[in-house]
């Protein structure tokens, strides 16, 4: 269908073709255009909802050309979400900027090879927050709704972090937190894989989603029903300064 505004309050998404079979364009309208490892690499697929990215788990990526805000680590906030598909058994990255060398700063969102969900914000080598699901589960091969949010404050049981998991809020293991300041990473934020084509994700990544602020367990709850069973009303989207210029949206579609 022809592309066109819709969604919510704050917010664009164009469902519909992106640019090229080597780029993705983000459906915000911000000008965001995701740029893959070659035509193809990834390759669009069908996915949940219309069309999705698929990862070849050797080297896909997608590099979306922008940098979170240099002081993501210590005090702003942000959200993630994306539907995922997957039966990969090593460590495999579906978001981040993380660098792939020491000091290793950014942020990585990665499935490990259990299966198991892991949030890490890395200040440095020796200085990160690192989160992981308790028993939740992603790589059976079954589409997924995952949720993470981060509140800013590195503090509290879990350093601030919150991961759901088909809107409900996971067990979480704090496997350590010693951030105490900020640092600044100049790694462009990528799906599919970390810092060029490290930790490449195996499977499909589809409906993603980074905003600027902390989604409510209702508002995750309300996002979930509306990919996968029934369209709720969910109101405006949180919204807070800096961070990106408000949030992107990828639909999965070339």
């Amino acid at each position: 269908s022809a592309d066109k505004a819709v969604w919510m309050k704050n917010s664009s998404v164009y469902h519909g073709s992106d640019l090229t079979t080597s780029t993705m364009n983000d459906s915000c309208g911000w000008g965001v255009t995701g740029t893959k490892l070659s035509a193809n690499n990834p390759v669009e697929v069908t996915g949940k909802i219309a069309k999705a990215q698929s990862f070849d788990g050797v080297d896909d990526y997608i590099n979306l050309g922008i940098q979170l805000n240099p002081y993501l680590v210590s005090n702003t906030p942000f959200s993630f979400e994306a539907i995922v598909k997957t039966n990969g058994t090593a460590y495999r990255v579906i978001f981040g900027n993380a660098d792939w060398q020491s000091p290793y700063i950014g942020v990585a969102i990665a499935l490990l090879s259990t299966g198991k969900l892991r949030v890490e914000l890395n200040q440095s080598d020796i200085k990160y927050l690192r989160v992981d699901t308790t028993t939740d589960v992603f790589n059976d091969d079954v589409y997924h709704h995952i949720t993470v949010t981060y509140d800013g404050t590195f503090s509290g049981s879990y350093g601030g972090i919150k991961i759901y998991k088909n809107s409900v809020l996971s067990a979480m293991t704090l496997q350590n937190n010693n951030i105490d300041g900020s640092a600044t990473s100049t790694t462009n934020l990528q799906l599919g894989a970390r810092d060029g084509s490290n930790a490449p994700f195996i499977g499909v990544i589809d409906e993603v989603r980074i905003l600027n602020s902390v989604l409510t367990p209702e508002y995750t709850k309300a996002s979930y029903n509306a990919l996968f069973n029934t369209l709720v009303i969910i109101g405006s989207t949180e919204t807070s300064a800096s961070f990106l210029a408000n949030y992107l949206w990828w639909t999965g579609e070339d």
